[in-house]
């Protein structure tokens, strides 16, 4: 083949043209290579907190979320109320016709009271996350950390450390037990009992 043969053969063959822009199109947003920085890929951006994680926050952080000492207290009143309605039938039928002492009655009623306030605390906690007197005063019980209910073993800690004095006849460090959130300083009012579980009551 000549050249001039050749040469006629690349004129016919169109060339790719390289892509201009035309005048108007410089602004034009030019999409890159890899991901977009300014996409929403679903991931918590810095200064969201941890409840951008799914974990919930707030349930101690003031006045408004932790429940005051006044409503708890008479939260256990309607508790001790609920309590004695089975309490003391037990009570009297534990001791049936047999001649005790005056003592003797007293201290069998206050372990049929403490019995079944610990299985009371414990079955309500674990499965409501609130007791009766709780549920009237809109009061609940939460892990400190996530904001659930308590587990069977820390409802019964809970419970334990807030009544098993009263069964061997210290019912004063019971009562001193109660007023310990007062000794809170982080805020939080957490008794020992609530320590020891891990939780915290809050208004619901």
């Amino acid at each position: 083949m000549s050249q001039d043969d050749a040469h006629g053969h690349d004129e016919g063959r169109v060339r790719p043209q390289p892509h201009r822009l035309s005048e108007g199109q410089g602004d034009r947003h030019i999409p890159s290579y890899g991901p977009n920085p300014e996409e929403d890929l679903g991931y918590p951006s810095y200064g969201q907190g941890d409840e951008a994680y799914g974990v919930p926050t707030g349930y101690y952080a003031g006045q408004d979320a932790t429940a005051s000492m006044g409503k708890r207290a008479l939260a256990r009143m309607v508790d001790l109320l609920m309590v004695s309605v089975v309490a003391v039938p037990l009570g009297l039928a534990l001791r049936g016709d047999r001649s005790m002492t005056q003592t003797a009655s007293v201290v069998l009623l206050g372990l049929a009271i403490g019995l079944v306030w610990i299985i009371y605390d414990v079955a309500l906690v674990a499965v409501l996350g609130r007791t009766a007197g709780m549920m009237v005063l809109r009061l609940r019980v939460c892990n400190e950390a996530s904001g659930q209910k308590l587990n069977l073993a820390a409802a019964l800690v809970r419970a334990l450390v807030s009544h098993s004095l009263w069964l061997v006849g210290l019912g004063f460090f019971t009562l001193l037990i109660y007023l310990s959130p007062f000794f809170d300083s982080s805020g939080r009012r957490q008794g020992w009992h609530d320590k020891l579980a891990r939780d915290v009551v809050i208004n619901d």
